[in-house]
C-alpha cells in the first residue's frame, strides 16, 4: 500500500464514520458534541502525553 492510497482510504473512513446512522457504527461527530473535552494531537508524544494528565488530573478533581 502506498501512502496515497492510505490517505484516501483514511479520508473515506472518516467521511462515512463522521455521521453515520447506522447503530453498529461510530458517530464521530456525535461522540465529538458529547465529549467533556477534546485534546489535539498535533504535537510530539511528550507533550500529547502531558494534555492527557492534565485533563485526567482535571476530570479526578471534578470527581472526588
Amino acid at each position: 500500500m502506498n501512502l496515497e492510497y492510505n490517505n484516501k482510504w483514511l479520508w473515506e473512513w472518516e467521511r462515512r464514520e463522521m455521521n453515520s446512522t447506522d447503530p453498529t457504527r461510530p458517530n464521530i461527530s456525535r461522540c465529538m458534541t458529547m465529549a467533556d473535552f477534546a485534546i489535539d494531537n498535533n504535537r510530539s508524544f511528550d507533550e500529547l502525553y502531558e494534555k492527557i494528565d492534565k485533563e485526567l488530573e482535571k476530570y479526578a478533581n471534578k470527581h472526588r
